[in-house]
């Protein structure tokens, strides 16, 4: 929505009712000059934004939690590739060592 002042100048007023009654409130009726905030103004734009507060520590503890949990996977992953890789290391390794055996055994015999 657009409003033209004396001067023909053209100014954006946003439309959310939110953003109006804060412009309203800080524009005089007779003037275009800012009024004054009073200590309940204050107050109010302090409570205001308590909700913003609420959203960073939510958004803080969300970030937490899911490092937490990426922590807690990378280190299950780590476990399974050890894991793996001791698996994949016996078994190349079990024939090797029943082979000595074998030879041994018939070492004895000759």
């Amino acid at each position: 929505m657009t409003e033209k002042t004396k001067n023909d100048e053209i100014y954006e007023i946003p439309i959310s009712n939110k953003d109006n009654d804060e412009n309203e409130e800080l524009m005089s009726s007779d003037e275009n000059t800012p009024k004054q905030n009073s200590g309940e103004e204050q107050q109010l734009s302090e409570e205001e934004r308590v909700p913003e507060e609420r959203d960073y520590i939510n958004m803080i503890q969300r970030l937490k939690a899911e490092f937490e949990n990426y922590k807690r996977r990378v280190r299950k992953e780590r476990e399974e590739l050890s894991d793996f890789v001791k698996r994949e290391l016996i078994e190349k390794l079990l024939p090797v060592l029943d082979d000595f055996e074998r030879m041994l055994d018939n070492a004895h015999k000759i």
